[in-house]
């Protein structure tokens, strides 16, 4: 197939030119579905009528379809209502979670390790006053543990530095003891209590090397203790627990494994002397770190074991131990959060039988909620339902969305039969459209579609807040039509990102009207929204029209994120838009002048990551690739100007490119 001398012209143009549609689209209408019934959607989610889009919509104003899909009562003739529903009850404040004053932080920590004395007016947490005194004694350990404890719970990137500066000047002022004088302050030893926000920082730092930081100070507890050097350095449960919690958090490859061995070590220690090492005997959140750290490893142990299977061994040993000695082992009896990270690590463990294991676990966590008689700390919960949900939707199973909305209609039924904590939300709905996206069914848009009208019927209409659509909801829809193989999904593609900007523009009016400052808009498009309607153009199929249009979708979606208030193009939407411009343009000069242009502005962006350089050379010849990256033997980015890769943010999941 080739373009004509005007079709040529036009995509040469495609950077500098904004293709203008002298159409009268109407974008709430055209967004809706039309076709024939949706026969497979359980009775629950077929509570409303969709309109025909506006085309379909003037040619007939009955009260149903030529293929019997029942559409909303015309106001006139030959019109459709096509009015937004009405707005939602307004947001209503939620209480914050207070940020942490890091400045009055920084000049505590400071002031501690310059003087080494400090008062604050301890009735007034809030009072930034501060007094300082070198001849009286004015620290406390207490002091320093709060001081430390709240950079732990900060999270913020000074926070390791900051407590080990803490730790190492008590340790320091430990050692001068001896040469102290009766006008110096008091040395401040530090006790197990101090050693451990130190790990829980390393901990909540989510670093590579977390786990051996935090590892390592737990052996120098030890050594301290066993030593007689400091006795009130004496490791606990605590301590071990923040350091599997490191490792958990630290994303290494034998982060389980370690995680493991310190439990191993816990069981052991306890088994052998029960009385001496009661402060190393496990409890619930011993187990669920190392059951979070199987979740999160690689599926397949260098073992050669499922990681997954580790997961719920540890959990197979809670409820063996606590069966056979519910007093000894009150502090390990299971509780719901394990069995969920065990339905996690099934779930992400990329298993051929990963969702149904899930699924038993789920049913094994109904099973013993029954038999304790309705604990609360058993009770499956809206966390436990929506991990199977995603094991589902990740699985890749023929029946895999079917089995999803299986499962949400089972939330719902039970919480109308009065279960609240089974409450269907966002996430809920959005795994289920995730299983219909990936499922590659014919019927999979629209059966997505189906399920966000109905989030918008239950948001709108009946103020239900928890099943408000999101960014995800509308870019799951979007990829859901991108994995399709129907005509115009491009432009099916782009009506949705429509009418989730018109969502958020009326958004933006209430909050003009009202005067009342609101959280950020949910319909608020970003660059995932742009890069999968991209994605769309990209797969888009059809004559020569088609694709052409797609290349005017995606250039003019490139325009307004390049332009435009919801964020700026990233290594994925220049990685797209390549993709674009080689399924839908011919091979040619005029192709590769896109290419070159559009790698320009990549550079200068810094934003040429690993999948726009896999994309230039699938595309470039080998001496034309050579010239643009200006030298031979380029392999990876970091061959390249830094300055061409320096805003590159890897993801651990790149958009998937559909086919």
């Amino acid at each position: 197939m080739t373009f004509s001398s005007d079709a040529t012209s036009v995509i040469l143009k495609v950077f500098s030119i904004v293709v203008i549609l002298n159409r009268n689209l109407d974008l709430a209408s055209s967004f809706l579905i039309t076709g024939p019934p949706l026969t497979r959607i359980p009775r629950l989610f077929l509570s409303t009528t969709l309109p025909k889009t506006g085309v379909e919509a003037g040619a007939s104003s009955s009260s149903d379809g030529p293929n019997g899909l029942q559409i909303i009562a015309a106001t006139s003739a030959g019109e459709t209502d096509l009015s937004f529903p009405k707005s939602p009850k307004p947001y209503k404040n939620k209480k914050r979670r207070r940020k942490p004053n890091v400045e009055k932080m920084r000049k505590k920590t400071d002031l501690l390790l310059k003087y080494g004395t400090y008062e604050t007016n301890e009735t007034n947490e809030e009072s930034t006053e501060e007094s300082l005194s070198t001849s009286n004694a004015k620290v406390t350990r207490r002091t320093f543990n709060n001081l430390m404890e709240q950079w732990a719970h900060s999270g913020h990137p000074e926070s390791v530095v900051r407590v080990e500066s803490l730790l190492s000047h008590m340790e320091q002022m430990l050692e001068q003891q001896e040469g102290s004088s009766e006008h110096d302050a008091p040395p401040i030893t530090p006790d197990t209590r101090i050693y451990n926000s130190v790990i829980f920082t390393y901990a909540k730092s989510k670093t590579r090397d977390a786990g051996q930081q935090a590892e390592f100070l737990l052996n120098k507890m030890t050594d301290l203790y066993s030593s007689d050097k400091n006795p009130l350095a004496k490791p606990n449960v605590n301590s071990y627990n923040g350091v599997m919690e490191a490792y958990a958090n630290s994303g290494i490859q034998r982060a389980a494994s370690d995680a493991q061995r310190l439990l191993d070590t816990m069981m052991e220690s306890f088994a052998s002397n029960p009385q001496e090492n009661l402060n190393l005997k496990p409890n619930v959140r011993s187990f669920n770190a190392v059951i979070n750290a199987w979740a999160k490893s690689a599926p397949i142990t260098e073992s050669g074991e499922l990681a997954a299977e580790k997961a719920e061994q540890c959990l197979d040993i809670m409820e063996e131990l606590y069966e056979t000695d519910p007093e000894k082992y009150a502090d390990i009896k299971p509780h719901v959060v394990n069995y969920n990270a065990v339905i996690h690590a099934w779930a992400n463990s990329k298993e051929g039988d990963g969702a149904e294991r899930s699924e038993e676990v789920l049913a094994r966590l109904e099973k013993a909620y029954q038999k304790s008689g309705g604990e609360a700390n058993l009770k499956p919960n809206v966390k436990s339902y929506n991990a199977v949900i995603d094991a589902w939707a990740k699985s890749g199973h023929d029946q895999a969305p079917e089995k999803a909305l299986s499962i949400l209609n089972q939330m719902q039924t039970l919480y109308e039969a009065g279960n609240p904590d089974v409450k269907p939300n966002v996430r809920s709905f959005n795994s289920v459209m995730n299983a219909w996206a990936k499922s590659g069914d014919k019927e999979a848009p629209a059966q997505a579609e189906e399920l966000l009208r109905n989030m918008e019927r239950l948001y709108k209409e009946e103020g239900n807040t928890d099943v408000q659509p999101d960014v995800h909801s509308f870019s799951t829809v979007i990829n859901a039509w991108a994995r399709s193989h129907t005509l115009h999904k491009a432009e099916k593609a782009r009506e949705i990102f429509k009418y989730m900007e018109c969502l958020y523009e009326e958004d933006l009016k209430q909050e003009h009207n009202s005067h009342n400052r609101r959280k950020t808009s949910v319909y608020k498009p970003n660059v995932i929204i742009f890069n999968s309607v991209m994605n769309a153009c990209a797969f888009t199929i059809g004559d020569e029209m088609e694709q052409k249009r797609s290349m005017e979708i995606a250039h003019e979606m490139f325009k307004e994120l390049e332009n435009g208030p919801f964020g700026n193009p990233d290594q994925v939407t220049y990685g797209t838009f390549l993709k674009v411009c080689a399924n839908q343009m011919p091979e040619g000069d005029a192709r590769m002048s896109v290419i070159e242009l559009v790698f320009k502005k990549c550079c200068r962006d810094g934003q040429v990551g690993d999948l726009v350089l896999r994309q230039i050379q699938s595309m470039a010849g080998k001496e034309m690739f050579n010239d643009m990256m200006g030298k031979e033997g380029v392999e990876s980015v970091r061959d390249l100007p830094y300055k061409w890769w320096c805003n590159v943010r890897e993801r651990r999941r790149h958009l998937q490119f559909s086919d």
